[in-house]
């Protein structure tokens, strides 16, 4: 008896997880996948008067890559994936805020073996072959940084994000970009009142 009430209750248990798990997904569907939200993002970040190209042509190869970013100050930051360090294609797949120092958080995204994101990429564990890992670094911080990200991941659904199960939710999506206006007409995105906030945390 005890054996079936334990039988019982592991079902239920797996249709409770498997029930979040499909509310999960819907929710992700009325997200835009970040790779095809790459232009619209860069439109949000030029409107924040955020430096976009200073590192755009500076893939991040290996744990010695990151020493040429700032140590002495962070902020709201971006990774995102590129075919090549020329190109205008961006496939943003990971959003952060480094409080104190950009070096000393992506040292710890090159080398923590359990959440690098740096690390995972250049070991093949995140699949995104055909593609280098390249970043850009804002100037917004605290409130401000916080706000930004707030919108960018209820807006968008960012690749490197794992499930309950420690499972990464899908591989990287290059299948196409949606432009800009695009976005702005078709989801219901709040980036004005973004952007009145973080004018708002500047004052």
């Amino acid at each position: 008896k005890q054996w079936y009430q334990r039988r019982v209750r592991g079902e239920e248990l797996k249709k409770i997880a498997d029930g979040e798990d499909e509310e999960e997904e819907m929710r992700k569907k009325k997200k835009i996948p970040s790779e095809k939200g790459g232009h619209f993002i860069r439109f949000l970040l030029d409107e924040l008067n955020c430096n976009i190209d200073m590192y755009d042509q500076e893939q991040i190869k290996d744990p010695d890559d990151v020493n040429k970013f700032p140590a002495h100050y962070g902020g709201l930051y971006l990774f995102y994936m590129k075919p090549n360090p020329t190109s205008d294609v961006r496939y943003p797949i990971y959003v952060g805020v480094a409080k104190k120092s950009f070096r000393e958080r992506f040292q710890r995204q090159a080398n923590d073996n359990f959440t690098g994101i740096l690390g995972k990429i250049w070991s093949g564990e995140f699949k995104f072959e055909g593609h280098g890992v390249y970043a850009v670094c804002t100037h917004h911080q605290g409130p401000a940084a916080q706000a930004i990200k707030k919108l960018l991941l209820d807006s968008f659904h960012f690749p490197l994000k794992r499930n309950r199960r420690g499972q990464l939710r899908r591989e990287l999506d290059t299948s196409e970009q949606l432009p800009a206006e695009y976005v702005k007409d078709n989801y219901d995105i709040p980036w004005k009142e973004c952007l009145e906030k973080v004018a708002a945390a500047g004052q």
